[in-house]
């Protein structure tokens, strides 16, 4: 390696201390035998990571490293375990270790698969305000691989945002730095590898027992995953303190605050935030009995999310939708419609005749009907334009996040008359611009971040008859009053 050197700043305890040197190899340049130096992605503490590319392999590979002069046995003996934990642990929703040892000059290494994406923890600086359909999703992943690792006997203890990764793509979740794992032999008490009175962990996320000096166990995890889940739904970590030992004494004695208190816009589900209270309880006995269980109630908590929202829409537009109209516009309804069935059977027949006499049954096209459902962020892009093609004329999307290209492709769509976007974001005066052209009667934005200038854009829908906007909290009677302006008579319903 180059005797060029890198000066990065470190962090203790969350706060900034002085820089730090570490080794720099020269870009392109061999590390390890068989890798090529590309780039560093972190550094602090004691030690590095570089972006490499495995020349036999053909393909990227993180690298950490610990620089050899700032270790003493203990550090040494945690690397190793870190590396054999981790290399024991092969779970799509926790980093791949691929191997590890000492190099020449001395310094450790441990080389884990590249994966691209950002921490949790930059998603938070930057101000992304997870939906809570999107923290139930990211809660399962992340509940799914500490659960895998404690059915393996092995403990985190440094749970936070910054050691969980978000690929590119939605779901994709990886928990990174298995630094501070601890082996637990099955059978027997949890072995330590630490000094009488040291403290490991992160003193935002560390729970009371750790802060202590006590011995870590499954429960510390589940506190610890508690504060991290606690910061997705609110944007705020459970305490705040000015050291990192303030901090450790809020944790031991001051209660949290709820997160539907902290985020009431966000309209928790009070089962949720039940959970997050228990996993953030003092005494380790209280906290939930294991991530199974906190995975079970999870998917119990989402469950009931989706069930409310097909009932949601059902009642836009099911049976219960007509018992908001006025006697006499329903006697008007029903009348119509019942002249429009009229009209399809004799058009109806009359169609069959002509088609059985002018068209041979070789030459009689064949349509392909498929039934709607909603469409889930997994899947959205794929369905939204094969709803195009087919050109429904009714379209419920829920838990999406949407885009412009989104928006446009349903432009296309000139058959849509019945359009849900429940529970969505990205719901745009923009977007919402280029659906004016579509003949939409009825429309549903429940749970949807629409605001006072998207309900200005959708007065000018021609043949909107139907509006609802049950729990849409960024819209005011500014934007009420648009709709009140229009020449259209619009119901609207449940605000």
């Amino acid at each position: 390696m180059s005797n060029n050197q890198i000066t990065t700043p470190s962090w203790t305890n969350g706060c900034r201390q002085t820089p730090r040197s570490f080794p720099c190899p020269e870009p392109g340049s061999l590390v390890f035998g068989k890798y090529r130096f590309d780039s560093i992605i972190a550094a602090g503490g004691v030690g590095i990571v570089y972006r490499c590319h495995n020349l036999y392999l053909n393909k990227d590979v993180a690298i950490k490293t610990l620089v050899r002069k700032k270790l003493n046995d203990s550090h040494m003996l945690r690397f190793q375990q870190e590396a054999r934990a981790a290399g024991a642990l092969n779970h799509p929703n926790i980093v791949c270790i691929n191997d590890f040892g000492i190099t020449d000059d001395g310094n450790p290494f441990m080389v884990m698969e590249f994966f691209p994406g950002k921490t949790l923890a930059q998603c938070l600086q930057d101000g992304v305000d997870f939906s809570i359909p999107e923290c139930l999703t990211l809660f399962d992943s992340i509940c799914d691989a500490v659960s895998f690792a404690h059915s393996r006997g092995v403990l985190h203890r440094d749970l936070k945002p910054s050691n969980i990764m978000l690929g590119e793509t939605a779901g994709n979740v990886k928990i990174l730095d298995f630094g501070l794992a601890k082996v637990m032999d099955a059978g027997k008490s949890y072995l330590r590898q630490t000094h009488s009175g040291e403290i490991f962990g992160t003193p935002q996320y560390m729970s009371p027992e750790q802060g202590a000096g006590g011995i870590a166990t499954q429960a510390s995890d589940i506190y610890s995953l508690g504060c991290v889940f606690f910061e997705l739904l609110t944007n705020e970590p459970p305490f705040k303190a000015e050291s990192a030992l303030a901090l450790m004494t809020k944790h031991r004695n001051e209660m949290p605050r709820r997160a539907s208190h902290v985020a009431p816009h966000k309209r928790i589900p009070e089962q949720l935030d039940e959970l997050v209270l228990e996993m953030l309880a003092k005494d380790a006995a209280e906290r939930p009995a294991s991530v199974c269980e906190i995975r079970r109630r999870l998917q119990s908590i989402a469950a009931g999310m989706a069930k409310e929202s097909e009932a949601c829409a059902n009642t836009v537009f099911g049976t219960s939708f007509s018992s908001t109209l006025p006697a006499r516009r329903k006697t008007w309804r029903f009348t119509a419609l019942l002249l429009m069935a009229l009209i399809l059977a004799l058009g109806s027949c009359l169609f069959s005749v002509i088609l059985e006499k002018y068209i041979t049954p070789e030459a009689a096209p064949k349509v392909v009907m498929k039934s709607s459902a909603f469409l889930y962020a997994h899947s959205k892009k794929c369905d939204i334009q094969e709803a195009v093609d087919q050109q429904l004329s009714q379209l419920p999307l829920a838990f999406s996040s949407l885009s412009k290209q989104d928006f446009a492709a349903l432009s296309y769509d000139k058959k849509l008359q019945d359009l849900r976007i429940e529970q969505c974001t990205g719901v745009t005066p923009e977007g919402l611009a280029q659906l004016k052209t579509l003949k939409i009667k009825k429309a549903s934005f429940c749970y949807s971040d629409i605001t006072d200038q998207g309900l200005q854009i959708i007065a000018g829908y021609p043949n909107l008859e139907w509006l609802r906007l049950e729990g849409c909290r960024n819209i005011s009677d500014k934007g009420l009053a648009s709709l009140a302006r229009t020449d259209s008579h619009i119901s609207l319903i449940f605000i």
